[in-house]
């Protein structure tokens, strides 16, 4: 299943490549140049990911979220979310709540489980800037930080008009008390590799 005109594996392969020649390019003894290669996958009804173990390996970081089947239980979506990550190949969950403002609720799941897990697994949750989403909530990302979780903040862009969206995951983030330590996107690029290892 293929969201927002997303890559298929091959296309995903072929890019890969490129991103390697970039980098090779551009990076120099002076120039620590550095495009990450990473997708966002489907978390399918099972908590599978919608591509195969072998491409997610070839990138620097694979996000997984759910985009379909929205209104299972609590026990399934908790089941579902959970086994996403504990794929050794997921490294962030996106969007981990659904909300759409003022649109649609958030799933019915175990937010206390998730947390659990993602600090078990050391998964990463998403702090979503996209102003529709804003996902995690002020007080997720308060409970995330008291439990250890990490978390990145992301713009959710489909375009680049929307990178301007980092402001309102910073706000976000500030609201819910996190700091810099909290938010891998705030280290270094050597040190943000490390959380995807």
């Amino acid at each position: 299943m293929r969201i927002e005109k997303g890559l298929n594996e091959q296309q995903l392969l072929r890019q890969s490549k490129e991103i390697k020649k970039i980098n090779d390019k551009f990076r120099t003894s002076r120039s620590k140049f550095c495009i990450l290669h990473g997708c966002e996958a489907n978390i399918m009804p099972n908590g599978s990911i919608d591509i195969k173990d072998e491409v997610l390996q070839g990138l620097d970081y694979v996000i997984a979220g759910v985009h379909s089947s929205l209104k299972m239980d609590k026990t399934k979506m908790t089941d579902r979310i959970i086994n996403a990550m504990k794929n050794p190949n997921v490294d962030i969950i996106s969007h981990p709540t659904g909300r759409l403002i003022n649109r649609r609720d958030e799933y019915r799941m175990d937010f206390d489980k998730i947390l659990k897990v993602a600090k078990e697994t050391e998964t990463i949750l998403e702090i979503n800037s996209s102003p529709v989403r804003l996902d995690l909530k002020d007080q997720d990302i308060r409970y995330a930080k008291e439990v250890g979780v990490k978390m990145i903040i992301n713009t959710d862009s489909h375009h680049k008009d929307q990178l301007r969206f980092m402001e309102f995951g910073v706000s976000q983030a500030r609201r819910g008390w996190a700091e810099k330590k909290d938010i891998i996107n705030t280290n270094s690029v050597e040190e943000l590799l490390k959380f995807f290892e």
